[in-house]
């Protein structure tokens, strides 16, 4: 820009200023605009703008974050897989329905559990009823992934000719399972065994 007075734009303000000649042009605590390329940018103006670059250095670190979060999330919690999905070729389904009645009887033993600490009030039976709830949950979770991430997935498949059949029984064990979260009764946990016990035909013991 020549020397003398020249109208620009301040880059944040939007206003039209003028440059004077002056000895403490650009100084700290000047009132004129500095300089910056082709504009101008008032002394107030550089913490707004300082403020703007940080935002921008902030926005651009979330997906950093975000991954990581993921990451480290994966890693913390504990994942229930029943078997893998590669798939390895190695199954032994009738296990799997052994492991189901054994999640069935460790609920029947927490329901038992829940009823007799139910009427207690000391802070220990308080804490044992909990955690007696929770380990309910937990297994009947792991009926409700044992047959959607292995039987349903890599088990039954609907080219086999009692198909709906399967379908409806493997769909079934779900359903109790999940009422069996959902109440503290023994009828329910009655009804979850007989739908794990009608799939253990679909899988018999290996012959050696």
């Amino acid at each position: 820009m020549p020397n003398g007075s020249a109208d620009s734009i301040c880059f944040h303000t939007g206003q039209l200023q003028e440059r004077k000649e002056d000895p403490s042009f650009g100084q700290t605590g000047s009132a004129q605009p500095k300089a910056i390329g082709n504009g101008w940018q008032h002394e107030s103006c550089r913490p707004r703008q300082a403020k703007a670059e940080n935002s921008m250095k902030t926005i651009a670190k979330i997906p950093l974050i975000a991954a990581a979060a993921a990451i480290a999330t994966f890693f913390a919690i504990p994942t229930a897989f029943a078997h893998c999905q590669i798939p390895c070729g190695i199954y032994d389904d009738n296990a799997r329905v052994k492991s189901m009645l054994e999640d069935v009887e460790t609920i029947r033993k927490s329901v038992n559990l829940i009823a007799d600490l139910s009427g207690t009030t000391d802070p220990q039976s308080q804490n044992q009823l909990i955690r007696w709830v929770v380990n309910k949950e937990n297994h009947a979770q792991n009926i409700i992934d044992t047959i959607s991430d292995y039987f349903l997935t890599q088990r039954v498949k609907s080219d086999q000719e009692d198909y709906v059949d399967r379908l409806q029984k493997h769909h079934a064990v779900i359903v109790a399972a999940m009422r069996a979260k959902q109440n503290a009764d023994m009828s329910f946990v009655d009804e979850l065994q007989v739908a794990v016990e009608a799939v253990a035909p679909f899988y018999p013991p290996h012959e050696h």
